[in-house]
């Protein structure tokens, strides 16, 4: 390398020779690869060699991206591009802007890794280049899905796979049919995910690259898997997991294992799910893979509860939570908390197994609420971003008219050139300034029709999330308490048929209740307070409690649907906690309104009382607290032991 080196005529082919060794050294001895580009730096800038120094500059920072030094590894590559855009280096910028936005992307800065894709997009549109075009269609398309942006995302990958099937690259048209069923995937769309897999298998076949391959016949088999097809499913995942150990890919080996064991499970053979749920997790351990490990405990546990080994299914499902909370994997905990409640209503447990449903509940209407909100964030930038090109636009025109006052007092020819040159200018700022307003006036409709959907989504939401916490659960459990009690001997089973029965009158009158609050868009007072003792009358006839309704909200006063139904699932949650906990002689629940326009309800009750400083939140507590923040309120909980709890809520009228 030395001798290669020595023998460069000029110093410029000597920073090119390093520039070299350091980018095909970086994966094998990152230090040799940084001796290199520090070289490179020092010749290149010793010369004024600017394309040296870019490039010794994208190498450094790609050595320190690789050592997870991040913070320097971002300077290296804006020093670089900053450069690049100062000396005109088009082609140069354009590489910086896409190396830089995989680091972005890699630090979840996924809205600035879009930004910073689409100013390379655009210099690689400027200068033809189709070669890098289809790799950076492909970045921004994956910008776009990690953004929740599913159409945006596919119609980039689209992009990406003409471009591939224009230059005959089977690689890249197998990647992309691979991205754009990706999003489908992501977004419940399983059908299509599974025709784009499919689409995969011809271009895969034409490469001969035996891991692209074997990755089709996992995603193929995954899809199935994903439509509830595993009879199919079971082929194509046998056939990947083969190739995979051929190919020595431990981590794809653990994660098929876990997909195969997961379609043996559907199909109640829980023997072979068993055996392969066990060479899963020994598979995840060798590749070091904490994802899978997580979902191979999670389907080892699911087969040994159908082998009815519960005892070790509940150590796997411990396993599964500990990897859960400790990664924070938002689906691995939504798995758990559906698998492990199952075990628990196996052996009996249907108290814990309906915690676990309302947690699940609870944490998928913050998860859909949360991408929600990134997906507005997302536009709202998009907006503004075209904003901001529009006052550019209005400066540049502002300056050349600037110029034109300077221009008055020349030479009349020079005057006549200048003044058709700004002629010509102003019409193509005009065009221009044009076409920005047609676009800012698509991304004003998208943003308003985004924000129409969100109001109708988030009412659907609200309505699925009733009959999900209030019905669905209920009678998940009455299906499973059935279920639990074929077994049963007869004694058991009358036991299990009263409690049963008792939860299904229950739950018809909840369903009368969410569908008498769905179908009212909003409430008098009088309305809220009979619909109150009409829930409370069968407490008032069967047990020892006296349960008050006071209410001093004048008839003027309209409470919407979606308040209503928060501040009656509230005070049904006060009441349940008095009537079980609390041992209450006598509860009153008082509604009032203020001259602010907002509405308290409180619930006292002179049961034993407790002390919150010692008590933690309950789930009941955090529901009501979660309830009264949906309402745009607040909700406040006193209490002492012997003296009782009050549960105040206020939200806005």
């Amino acid at each position: 390398m030395l001798n290669l080196i020595a023998k460069a005529k000029t110093d410029t082919a000597r920073v090119k020779i390093l520039n070299t060794l350091s980018s095909e050294m970086v994966e094998a001895d990152t230090a040799l690869a940084h001796r290199f580009a520090n070289q490179a730096l020092a010749k290149a800038e010793a010369i004024s060699y600017y394309k040296g120094m870019i490039e010794a500059y994208y190498n450094i920072a790609y050595i320190y991206e690789l050592l997870y030094k991040q913070p320097v590894a971002e300077r290296f590559y804006l020093k670089g591009i900053t450069l690049a855009n100062e000396r005109q280096l088009i082609n140069l910028a354009a590489n910086g802007y896409q190396n830089y936005a995989v680091l972005l992307k890699k630090q979840r800065k996924f809205k600035l890794a879009l930004q910073t894709n689409v100013m390379g997009m655009q210099l690689y549109e400027r200068l033809k280049d189709t070669a890098h075009l289809a790799i950076i269609y492909t970045n921004v398309g994956n910008c776009y899905s990690n953004l929740n942006l599913p159409q945006l995302a596919v119609s980039y990958h689209i992009k990406s796979l003409q471009i591939s099937q224009q230059r005959g690259n089977n690689v890249g048209i197998t990647k992309a049919y691979n991205n754009i069923a990706i999003v489908y995937e992501r977004n419940g769309n399983f059908e299509k995910a599974l025709e784009n897999y499919r689409r995969m298998l011809g271009p895969a076949v034409a490469t001969g690259k035996k891991n692209l391959l074997a990755v089709v016949n996992g995603n193929i088999g995954s899809a199935y898997q994903n439509l509830k097809q595993s009879a199919k499913a079971i082929p194509y995942i046998a056939k990947a997991i083969q190739q995979q150990i051929a190919l020595g890919d431990k981590a794809r080996v653990a994660l098929n294992l876990n997909n195969i064991a997961a379609a043996y499970n559907d199909l109640h053979q829980y023997k072979k799910a068993y055996k392969a749920s066990l060479e899963g997790i020994k598979y995840a351990r060798e590749a070091d893979d904490k994802e899978s490990l997580g979902y191979a405990y999670l389907t080892a546990g699911t087969a040994a509860a159908g082998l009815q080994n519960y005892k070790q299914a509940l150590v796997f499902m411990d396993t599964v939570q500990r990897f859960a909370m400790e990664m924070d994997m938002v689906p691995l905990k939504l798995s758990y908390y559906q698998q492990a409640g199952n075990v628990y209503k196996a052996v009996g447990n249907y108290k814990r197994s309906l915690e676990l449903s309302e947690i699940m509940g609870a944490l998928k209407d913050s998860t859909y609420n949360a991408e929600k909100h990134e997906q507005i964030a997302a536009l709202q930038e998009q907006y503004e971003s075209q904003k901001k090109d529009k006052q550019l636009a209005q400066n540049a025109l502002a300056d050349a008219k600037n110029k034109d006052l300077l221009t008055r007092n020349h030479r009349v020819v020079i005057g006549l050139i200048v003044s058709i040159l700004i002629l010509i200018t102003i019409a193509t700022l005009v065009v221009r300034n044009m076409r920005l307003k047609g676009e800012k006036l698509k991304s004003e409709k998208a943003l308003a029709a985004f924000e129409a959907e969100q109001d109708l989504l988030n009412e659907k939401l609200r309505i699925s999330g009733e009959l999900h916490d209030n019905i669905g659960s209920q009678l998940t459990f009455i299906h499973s308490s059935i279920q639990n009690m074929r077994g049963m001997p007869d004694g058991a089973q009358q036991s299990g048929l009263k409690e049963t029965e008792e939860i299904a009158v229950n739950t018809i009158r909840d369903l009368r209740q969410t569908v008498w609050f769905i179908n009212n868009s909003s409430f008098t007072p009088d309305d809220f307070a009979i619909r109150l003792r009409e829930y409370i009358k069968p407490y008032q006839l069967l047990g020892s409690t006296e349960i008050i309704i006071n209410n001093h909200i004048p008839e003027t006063v309209s409470i919407s649907s979606a308040k209503a139904t928060h501040l009656f699932r509230i005070v049904q949650e006060a009441i349940n906690n008095a009537l079980k906990y609390a041992n209450a002689g006598t509860i009153e629940v008082k509604l009032e309104a203020h001259r602010s326009g907002n509405i308290t309800v409180t619930i006292h009750d002179d049961g034993h009382g407790f002390d919150t400083q010692l008590s933690s939140a309950g789930f009941g507590l955090r529901n009501m607290e979660a309830r009264a923040q949906k309402a745009g309120g607040v909700v406040e909980i006193t209490s002492a032991v012997g003296k009782g709890t009050t549960v105040k809520v206020n939200v806005p009228g």
